[in-house]
């Protein structure tokens, strides 16, 4: 891995949220600066959304899932249905053709 600044992966990581958060007054990471902040607010309000979009992918996933269960359940049932149908279609073209020989 490429390592710019510091040189460590934290420095980047920190310099990356300062990025994300708009903060970019500095080219240094913050702990290449020497600065040793503590989570501002913004930091953890960006956390705070990230886990939110978290959890509503995996929401929205579950609900996917579940909805695809469904629906293959449904083309399963039709499928039986429909072969149900065919099995007597066919004794019916049968018995015709067996009348009808007569």
């Amino acid at each position: 891995m490429a390592v710019t600044g510091d040189g460590t992966e934290a420095g980047l990581s920190a310099y990356w949220m300062a990025s994300q958060l708009g903060d970019t007054d500095s080219s240094l990471p913050q702990e290449a600066a020497g600065a040793s902040a503590p989570c501002s607010m913004e930091q953890d309000e960006v956390l705070l959304k990230r886990e939110s979009l978290l959890m509503r992918n995996r929401k929205a996933a579950r609900v996917t899932r579940l909805k695809k269960k469904q629906y293959i359940r449904c083309l399963e049932e039709r499928t039986l249905a429909l072969e149900r149908k065919n099995v007597s279609l066919i004794a019916e073209i049968k018995a015709m053709r067996h009348m009808h020989r007569k």
